[in-house]
C-alpha cells in the first residue's frame, strides 16, 4: 500500500492446514521410545499428521519510507516475518517440533541521482534470535543425538555498488 509518495506498507499471511487424508504408513528407526534394535519394525500411520516443514501460519509486515537529498534518494525499510511451528518429520512427536520464529530486519539505502552508485547498511535478525530451521535425530547407532540447522545470528554489513553503464 503506498500510504503517501514517500511511504510504502505491506505485507503478506498465510494461513494453511494441511493433513495426510489417507493411511501412509513409514518404518521409524529415530524413536529414542522404541529404540530399533528392540522394535525392528516401528511403522508410524501418518493420517491425520500434518505434512512436515509446512507452518500453519506465516506472515511478514515491511514499512519503506523514501527520503530525497539533493544528492539522491534515501530509502529506510523494516520488515518483520514471522513462521509458526511445525514438525520436521511427517511423524508428529516433539522430539520433531520446530519452534516459531520471528525476525525483524533494517536497512537504510542510498542511491545517488544518476543511478549509479547505491550503498546500503543493513542489520538482520536485529533481535538475535536463536532459531532453528530444521531438527534431525539419528538412529540408537548415534544414541538418538539430535541436531539442528540454525538461522544466523544477527548480521549486518554494508554493500556498495557501482554500475559502470546502462544495460540494454
Amino acid at each position: 500500500w503506498l500510504a503517501t509518495d514517500s511511504w510504502t506498507l505491506g505485507g503478506n499471511y498465510s494461513w494453511t492446514q494441511t493433513e495426510y487424508q489417507d493411511d501412509v504408513f513409514i518404518s521409524v528407526d529415530d524413536d529414542p521410545t522404541k529404540p530399533e534394535p528392540l522394535f525392528p519394525e516401528t511403522q508410524y500411520n501418518l493420517e491425520g499428521n500434518d505434512l512436515k516443514r509446512i507452518p500453519e501460519h506465516k506472515f511478514t509486515i515491511w514499512t519503506g519510507y523514501d527520503f530525497t537529498l539533493p544528492t539522491g534518494i534515501l530509502n529506510l525499510n523494516s520488515a518483520y516475518s514471522y513462521t509458526g511451528d511445525f514438525y520436521d518429520s511427517g511423524v508428529k512427536r516433539d522430539l520433531d517440533r520446530v519452534r516459531g520464529r520471528g525476525r525483524l530486519d533494517v536497512s537504510a539505502t542510498w542511491r545517488d541521482n544518476a543511478d549509479r552508485w547505491t550503498v546500503r547498511a543493513f542489520v538482520d535478525n536485529v533481535t538475535d534470535e536463536g532459531s532453528a530451521r530444521g531438527i534431525g535425530t539419528s538412529t540408537a547407532f548415534q544414541d538418538y543425538q539430535q541436531t539442528a540447522t540454525y538461522l544466523y545470528p544477527r548480521f549486518y554489513g554494508v554493500d556498495v555498488t557501482y554500475r559502470f553503464g546502462h544495460l540494454l
